[in-house]
């Protein structure tokens, strides 16, 4: 009998990657466990991550997908890819996008996020990383590399853009072309009738098809408030050095 080791794999990881978001880091001495374990757990809306997958480009030659690692069910199927070093898998495990026609859609997801975080490097200017907006008015949101502009911000209309776990109100996508970075898109605005299910790598109509290299992206359903006992920049701090950081 032959055993569907891509499937095996997918839950091997799925295991490993929920026990690492349930970790409990209390910072010794007797402190109190952290409560950031716990909200991600019940708010998380999807995770990829390439290299914890262990995706290369003969795996995903048989499987098309970047698997959900948060266990939700919620697979990136990957379109149009070549699985080769330009439009795949590539050496430092991230998968690049050749701008001509790879995008990726969000299975089993109605609407979009409130909070995205995405490790990746953008070798575009006016392209799109990621569009969940569902009309072209109020832009909740997508993250669009817009020349001469803040980066990411245009089209996240009462939203907030941090690169790297740092606010960003000056520096533009010019500037951060060609760097491997950390997006993080917060916006409280976004509900179920407002966005639709996520687009990567284009925006929903087909266009803005983006070159770029992407390595992992986390979502959830909620952003952190006073009652939850952490802040929006501990969560965001502690999912970089937790979870994607690399």
């Amino acid at each position: 009998m032959k055993v569907n080791t891509i499937s095996l794999n997918s839950v091997r990881l799925n295991t490993i990657a929920l026990n690492h978001i349930g970790e409990i880091r209390s910072g010794g001495g007797g402190s109190k466990p952290s409560p950031i374990p716990q909200w991600i757990r019940e708010h998380v809306v999807f995770y990829y991550d390439v290299k914890k997958q262990g995706a290369t480009n003969e795996t995903l030659k048989e499987s098309a997908y970047l698997q959900d690692l948060s266990g939700k069910g919620r697979r990136m199927k990957l379109f149009n890819f070549l699985f080769s070093e330009q439009s795949g898998v590539t050496e430092d495990y991230s998968l690049a996008t050749d701008s001509i026609g790879d995008y990726g859609l969000v299975e089993n997801l109605s609407s979009g996020v409130k909070m995205l975080f995405m490790t990746v490097n953008p070798m575009m200017l006016n392209a799109a990383l990621y569009d969940q907006r569902a009309t072209s008015g109020w832009h909740l949101f997508s993250v669009i590399t817009e020349s001469n502009k803040v980066a990411y911000n245009a089209y996240n209309t009462k939203g907030k853009t941090y690169i790297n776990g740092v606010l960003n109100e000056s520096r533009t996508s010019n500037e951060l072309q060609n760097e491997k970075q950390i997006i993080t898109i917060v916006n409280s605005e976004v509900n179920e009738t407002n966005s639709l299910p996520p687009n990567f790598f284009r925006i929903r109509g087909g266009g803005l098809r983006i070159k770029c290299a992407f390595y992992n992206s986390i979502a959830f359903n909620s952003i952190p408030t006073e009652a939850d006992g952490f802040t929006e920049q501990e969560l965001i701090d502690y999912v970089i050095t937790n979870i994607i950081g690399q």
